[in-house]
């Protein structure tokens, strides 16, 4: 399937972190030393490191520290490979969800105390990145995180209950379970720690920084599904996609079908581009460096999306195509979907 730079409606430019190829070679060599990698297959490490994370952290914290930088892209590491591990449908039973939900409680447990004894080496990383997120962040951004990373599992318990059980998901519901299970949300809360994250909880809380922050989130966990369908056919993985879940009998052509996903994904970057607007006009600038995030979050996950070897491979597109307009009929009302709905004013 033909997918480029210029299927993804996104009038954003991206900045890029300088030190990122040095933090990504101190990330592996620091995860290497505590044995995250020692029982992973070869493919699965050549994919998982494949996926420039520290590129991706350094484009939505363009100007973090080079050690907050290093700390954020430690975390993304562990959370993609729960991601590849878990994620992938067609490894999922019931045994394979009671295994999920014990690891997700004990990797909780390890980012929430200060010392754990354990062996296992995600556990290890995860609990010594969050004592050294300690040494910089809030204790209410701590919170957050952690609140971030519980809403996550919880998604994904949710995503591997649904293929356990053959559920049959309708779009609205496949949207609310993605918001979640996608991990964009945690990680929005890795990079805002990463970056400074001094917006004030009044401006934080508020419900038009939270819808900002859940479009966000499914913005990029859509463009995810289109960006990576190719790999999941070539793979033969039965992983949940919105792709897979509106073809219909009749559907031959992916590329009609990412047409019809941009139905959904557009307006809700169309969205987020007006309120983005309307709330920038009157926030702290504490706030607008978090809003930034959000647009870096959005821009970089395209690009790192079309040019990582996990993806490129399967793709024939062309990346260095400006992202701007789209070339689908663009719906600026809301999407009739209740789980997403709020996002726009009242009719």
């Amino acid at each position: 399937m033909l997918i480029s730079a210029s299927d993804f409606y996104c009038p954003l430019t991206v900045e890029r972190h300088s030190q990122a190829e040095e933090v990504e070679i101190r990330a592996i060599r620091w995860l290497e030393d505590r044995g995250f990698f020692d029982d992973m297959p070869a493919d699965d490490r050549a994919a998982l490191t494949g996926t420039r994370i520290a590129e991706l952290c350094g484009m939505a914290t363009p100007h973090a520290s080079e050690e907050k930088l290093l700390n954020c892209t430690k975390w993304l590491y562990c959370m993609w490979h729960v991601d590849d591990k878990y994620s992938d449908a067609s490894h999922t039973s019931q045994g394979a969800l009671v295994h999920f939900v014990r690891m997700a409680s004990n990797l909780l447990r390890a980012i929430s105390v200060p010392k754990l004894a354990t062996n296992d080496p995600l556990l290890i990383v995860a609990n010594e990145i969050s004592k050294d997120m300690r040494r910089y962040a809030s204790d209410v951004q701590m919170r957050r995180w952690q609140d971030a990373q519980r809403r996550w599992l919880m998604g994904v318990a949710w995503e591997i209950s649904n293929v356990v059980d053959g559920a049959l998901l309708g779009v609205d519901e496949y949207l609310a379970m993605r918001l979640n299970s996608s991990g964009v949300l945690p990680s929005i809360a890795t990079f805002d720690i990463a970056q400074g994250g001094g917006a004030c909880a009044e401006e934080m809380d508020s419900s038009t920084v939270q819808a900002l922050t859940e479009m966000t989130a499914l913005i990029v966990a859509l463009d995810n599904d289109i960006y990576s369908h190719p790999m999941e056919k070539g793979c033969a993985r039965n992983s949940l996609n919105v792709i897979e879940l509106i073809r219909g009998p009749e559907d031959e052509y992916d590329g009609e079908l990412v047409t019809r996903v941009r139905e959904i994904r557009d307006p809700m970057m169309w969205r987020f581009l007006e309120l983005r607007e309307q709330v920038g006009k009157q926030c702290s600038p504490e706030l607008s460096e978090y809003l930034s995030c959000l647009e870096n979050t959005i821009g970089g996950c395209i690009d790192i999306g079309l040019k990582a070897p996990r993806y490129a491979k399967w793709l024939d597109g062309n990346p260095q195509i400006s992202l701007a307009a789209p070339n689908v009929p663009l719906r600026t009302d809301s999407l009739d979907y209740p789980s997403v709905e709020w996002w726009w004013p009242e009719k």
